[in-house]
């Protein structure tokens, strides 16, 4: 009898050390895929770390009397007066999460606050090692030039982030000659005068000038036949010039800048760099004589004999 209670208590002792173990390797388990899915440091207990807020100056330069602020789980702390730049820009000075601006970017502001949940936030896109440094943001000119990029037409000044209003044309009225900005001097993006647009660097825009190719008879006179040829082109582009308009009794010579000339400047089919608005007036040369084609037996009344007069010249 005691002998089989003595069985029934090892039996009993050896499942207790039995579930002992596997409650222990259940826990350790748990332990091993907390440590894979959270890291060893946060698994050991740091799960909610502490970041480290530092400040740099735009150009990625310590900035003297800014020390770094530690930030911990729970708490929010008052972000320094970002550094401003003697002037009147547009915009207001702020902190960004990395050292190049990109549109859209998440600024924060001066002397405004951090809570932990939002470093956190931007702690997975930016920081490294429980670090998370700002840098000020940097004032930008805004330059406004000519086609050719010679001549400043007028410039702007803000700091990244901010929206300005694209300069107004040089004349609201001439819609024909001047088109809006562009974002290189013969192409790139196109921008309308006045736009809102968002700064996230320093930049230059320049003109869309348009000139154009007007073509008028010898007198100045147009019509449909002179109209149509009108071309207009963006400033330093090309025009091919076109065929005098037919007048029977005269030969098109060409082209000329002065009315009633009797010497073509420009020859149809020529190529001309446009650099202004140019007015060609017709040059052409009367035809004194007729020339008549007539069938065998001297008769030339018949359409087909008609259709081939043509009028000369001596030269």
């Amino acid at each position: 009898m005691k002998e089989l209670r003595k069985r029934e208590v090892y039996s009993l002792t050896g499942k207790m050390r039995s579930a002992k173990v596997l409650q222990g390797m259940f826990l350790w388990g748990l332990l091993f895929l907390i440590l894979m899915v959270l890291g060893p440091e946060r698994a050991a207990g740091a799960s909610d770390p502490a970041y480290t807020i530092r400040f740099l100056s735009a150009e990625g330069k310590e900035i003297s009397g800014f020390s770094p602020l530690t930030l911990k789980k729970g708490e929010t702390v008052t972000l320094p007066a970002a550094p401003k730049t003697t002037g009147q820009f547009t915009g207001t000075a702020a902190w960004k999460p990395a050292a190049v601006y990109e549109t859209g970017m998440t600024l924060l502001k001066s002397k405004g606050s951090l809570s932990y949940a939002a470093a956190e936030k931007l702690m997975e896109s930016y920081g490294k090692n429980n670090v998370l440094t700002l840098y000020g943001t940097k004032p930008c000119r805004v330059r406004f030039l000519d086609n050719t990029g010679q001549k400043v037409l007028g410039s702007q000044y803000a700091y990244e982030g901010a929206r300005i209003r694209l300069q107004a044309s040089p004349n609201a009225r001439n819609t024909r000659n001047y088109k809006g900005w562009s974002s290189e001097p013969n192409g790139g993006t196109f921008f309308q005068f006045e736009e809102s647009y968002q700064v996230s660097k320093e930049v230059d825009f320049f003109l869309i000038w348009y000139v154009y190719a007007a073509f008028r008879n010898s007198d100045g006179t147009n019509g449909d036949a002179f109209n149509v040829l009108t071309e207009y082109v963006k400033k330093g582009k090309s025009v091919t010039l076109p065929e005098v308009p037919y007048v029977y009794g005269y030969r098109g010579l060409g082209w000329s800048t002065v009315k009633e000339s009797a010497a073509a400047d420009y020859t149809p089919g020529q190529s001309l760099v446009m650099t202004r608005n140019m007015t060609f007036y017709a040059v052409r040369k009367y035809l004194p004589y007729l020339v008549k084609y007539t069938d065998n037996a001297g008769k030339d009344s018949s359409d087909p004999y008609k259709k081939l007069y043509e009028r000369v010249s001596k030269y």
